[in-house]
């Protein structure tokens, strides 16, 4: 019934000659292609070329209508996007103008707050297409939206908002945007009085650092801390925040240990990982670089793990201290582990093995003082190092365990989560399918019993991981 109707509208709109009566079919329109089905039949029946003749109108409510019903009608329509920019590119040649209507959509962005509004949206849907995206480009995209950044409309500010992760998706597009001082407009929004713009602030950082390069610097710029901060304020945007900060700390797994004590199953440690021990929000973790460059200090030593070849260089063009003996047990540990396929006998193994090379089973109260502090001093004074091997010290507890145990499970393909819990007592998860087709969590032993496993909600869990 409701296809008929429209069927029906766009004869009267293609039909009447009556200016009053185009424009209400077009609101009507507007409204009719909220439906799939009929963005659809209109896209395929050739529908659009009214919507582009009207675009061209100098009648501006005749213009704003049009405006309407083409960004409804291109809202995820990939097909009618290209085929709308075909048609204004023929209709502008056959007005003696300048083919270029991606800029004289841009330029609507100047136009009233609904007008604006809409020209925003049709952006959008333009920039699921690639070579839509580039003709964006071609006219400077990212600096017009910035300039939208001074609008007084909250609506057009928080539409600028959530138009900007889909605008900014490559480390190319981050730079010119950083460059634009995108990211400190995008900051300062987060302090903004207006929920709405704050919570599209928020969305927009959570969306925008799923890009680690993006992560990066906006961890950098301090966002990261106002993120917990609003958190510990318990403003309305929590949900938010929460992804927000979880995509920051999921670039940067280093922080992520440091500043949550959590390595999740997908939270894969690579080559090269270190342990800088907990952190507060308000500090910065800084490259490894930095810290080898430091003067040698009274703080806890941050511990390395490190299998790349000797003479890599990490993303910063710094060279990597080598550990020729943990690359060597990790190498050992993995073939054996390899050798069979039961994948409980893995766990048992890889268990063993990381607590052989730390010293062999151990109490909780052995594991305190395990490490040899004097070893570690006489270490770091003759390198002048804070940086060292985690493999140094020939007895070690909880962490150490865990953290190694982690980082091998990640190479050998055990999926594994590393947690430090209360007073340093770190432990690992790992899930074990049953009979049943039911998959279940599992505390590991690497202290008295190495390679038991514990229903990670049992009473043996419990006991070993907490005090």
């Amino acid at each position: 019934m409701t296809i008929n109707v429209d069927k029906k509208v766009m004869d009267l709109l293609s039909k009447s000659q009556d200016v009053n009566v185009q424009i209400a079919a077009t609101k009507a329109m507007a409204i009719f292609l909220r439906s799939g089905l009929i963005r659809i039949s209109v896209t395929a029946s050739g529908g659009l070329s009214e919507f582009v003749h009207m675009y061209n109108s100098e009648n501006s409510e005749f213009h704003e209508a049009a405006l309407s019903a083409l960004n409804n009608l291109v809202k995820d329509n990939t097909v009618a996007c290209r085929y709308a920019l075909k048609i204004l590119q023929k209709r502008l040649r056959e007005l003696g103008q300048t083919p270029d209507f991606i800029s004289q959509l841009i330029g609507s962005l100047k136009g009233s707050e609904c007008v604006a509004l809409f020209t925003l949206d049709i952006i959008q849907e333009f920039t699921k297409d690639d070579a839509l995206r580039n003709k964006l480009y071609e006219f400077d995209i990212i600096q017009k939206i910035i300039e939208m950044s001074t609008s007084a409309s909250e609506r057009i500010l928080a539409r600028v908002l959530y138009i900007i992760p889909s605008l900014i998706t490559s480390n190319d597009e981050i730079a010119l945007f950083q460059q634009a001082d995108g990211i400190k407009i995008l900051f300062s929004f987060l302090k903004s009085t207006c929920f709405e713009v704050r919570k599209a602030a928020i969305i927009s950082i959570g969306l925008l650092a799923e890009n680690e390069f993006m992560a990066d610097i906006l961890y950098k710029r301090g966002v990261l801390e106002h993120l917990y901060l609003i958190q510990s304020l318990g403003d309305q945007c929590s949900g938010y925040v929460e992804i927000a900060i979880k995509h920051i700390l999921d670039a940067n797994l280093v922080l992520k240990f440091a500043m949550t004590g959590i390595l999740d199953y997908s939270d894969i440690t690579g080559d090269v990982f270190y342990d800088f021990g907990p952190i507060k929000t308000s500090e910065h973790l800084k490259i490894l670089q930095t810290y080898a460059n430091e003067p040698l200090n009274n703080s806890p030593p941050i511990w390395l793990l490190n299998i790349t070849e000797v003479g890599t260089l990490d993303s910063d063009g710094f060279q990597l201290p080598y550990d020729t003996e943990l690359r060597t047990f990790i190498k050992s540990s993995t073939a054996k582990i390899i050798e069979t396929s039961d994948f409980k006998t893995k766990i048992r193994i890889l268990a063993v093995e990381v607590v052989d090379y730390f010293g062999g089973p151990m109490t909780r109260e052995e594991a305190y003082s395990s490490i040899d502090w004097q070893e570690i001093t006489k270490y770091r004074c003759h390198l002048n190092t804070n940086i060292v091997p985690i493999g140094l010290p020939e007895r070690a507890g909880y962490r150490h365990r865990a953290l190694l145990f982690k980082f091998i499970a990640d190479k050998v393909g055990i999926p594994c989560k590393c947690v430090c819990g209360e007073y340093q007592i770190a432990y690992n998860i790992i899930c074990i399918q049953t009979e049943s087709i039911n998959i279940l969590s599992f505390v590991v032993n690497l202290m008295e019993n190495p390679g038991e496993i514990y229903l990670a909600d049992s009473k043996e869990a419990n006991d070993y991981y907490r005090i």
